[in-house]
């Protein structure tokens, strides 16, 4: 029901009237509320049905997201569903695919390199495609969200996804049928190792992946991050912020609440005094996380394999990173962690290190000058 009238003696009239009111919209109201009104019935319908239930599509997906653990994780959920997925590294990469593909729902981070989400949309609306486009974003003010409308996205999803949200979305814009879940026979109990700040029995259920899948990302995490204050005191403000909202993400995603709801404090607090207490604080809970993780994790999967490639391979492999971050290609984590193994015979830990820090902050022309550097470095060391 729609009315301008209180709605208390608007209940009280129907109730003494016999009259059922389901919902009840007040105008004047916002295109928001008449939509939460609308689908939050559907909503409530899904989560009833939903211990015994799922709900099925079918179509292709386009994931248009930089960092490959929240590749993982979102795709995960949007192939549980039924989906086709295809990923994209960052909005270039997004251009060229809708370009070449038919998709029914395009998922876009907002936050990448080399061309973000909001340009990405534009331009994708400039071709005339109307594909509905799913902004995600750890960032949930309204005025993100009119930002993202204005790039001709149809919906918000604050990361870490909420399922419910996304099954909205996916009822509203997609053909959905809701089937029977298949239980697992799992007649095995799991003794999960104990990870400070992580439930893994949770993360691994709510994945739906292989255990050892969730102990590499878990591993390369930890590796990520070993060194994040090294990363953020040399960082400026604008990296500053950049990897604060990028450990948010992937944090949020791996269900790893106290890094995630402290890095939210520290993007929320805007008193200098305060600040640098909470980023302290930040910096120890994940000096705890990370130390766990390599405690409790490393010894459940394979170790990585020791150096192998000759001088010259790797020199070619530093060349087509060179070639890479003068085009601004998007490069992949995985090059990195091969070359670092390969560069141990070579180069200090810490000149390796300061160069995974820069890799992080996508500075390309830091990196094109470590990248340089470097094949100097292997030139001038004795052969193996």
């Amino acid at each position: 029901m729609i009315t301008a009238h209180d709605k208390n003696r608007l209940f009280k009239e129907a109730k003494e009237k016999d009259v059922l009111v389901e919902k009840l919209l007040i105008k004047p109201y916002t295109p928001l509320q008449l939509f939460n009104v609308i689908f939050d019935k559907q909503l409530e319908q899904i989560s009833k049905i939903d211990l015994n239930s799922t709900i099925k599509t079918t179509g292709n997906a386009l994931l248009v997201e930089d960092n490959e653990t929240n590749q993982i994780v979102v795709s995960q959920h949007l192939i549980k569903y039924g989906l086709n997925v295809d990923i994209a590294n960052n909005g270039l990469e997004a251009l060229n695919l809708v370009q070449k593909n038919s998709y029914d729902i395009i998922f876009m981070d907002i936050q990448m390199p080399i061309m973000d989400g909001f340009e990405a949309s534009k331009k994708i609306r400039e071709l005339g495609i109307k594909t509905p486009i799913i902004a995600l974003s750890t960032a949930a003010m309204q005025k993100d969200k009119e930002l993202t409308k204005e790039a001709g996205m149809d919906e918000h999803i604050v990361k870490p996804m909420d399922t419910a949200i996304l099954e909205t979305i996916i009822f509203k814009y997609l053909k959905t049928e809701v089937v029977t879940k298949q239980i697992k026979q799992n007649l095995d109990t799991h003794d999960y190792p104990e990870i400070y700040g992580i439930d893994l029995e949770e993360l691994i259920d709510n994945l739906n992946l292989e255990e050892t899948i969730v102990y590499n990302m878990l591993l390369t995490y930890a590796k990520n991050y070993t060194n994040f204050k090294q990363i953020i005191d040399e960082a400026n403000l604008d990296d500053f912020e950049k990897n604060i909202h990028k450990l948010k993400g992937i944090s949020g995603n791996l269900k790893i609440y106290n890094i995630y709801r402290l890095c939210i404090e520290i993007e929320k607090n805007k008193d200098n005094e305060k600040k640098p207490n909470l980023i302290k604080f930040l910096i120890d809970e994940l000096e705890k996380v990370t130390n766990s993780i390599e405690e409790n994790l490393k010894s459940k999967v394979k170790s990585k394999k020791l150096s192998t490639k000759s001088k010259e391979d790797i020199i070619k492999i530093v060349d087509n990173l060179v070639v890479d971050v003068s085009e601004n290609n998007f490069i992949k984590s995985d090059i990195i962690d091969e070359l670092e193994i390969e560069l141990e015979e070579y180069i200090d830990k810490e000149y390796i290190q300061t160069m995974k820090n820069i890799f992080s902050t996508y500075d390309y022309e830091k990196l094109k000058d470590i990248f340089t550097d470097i094949k100097i470095k292997v030139l001038s060391h004795k052969n193996k």
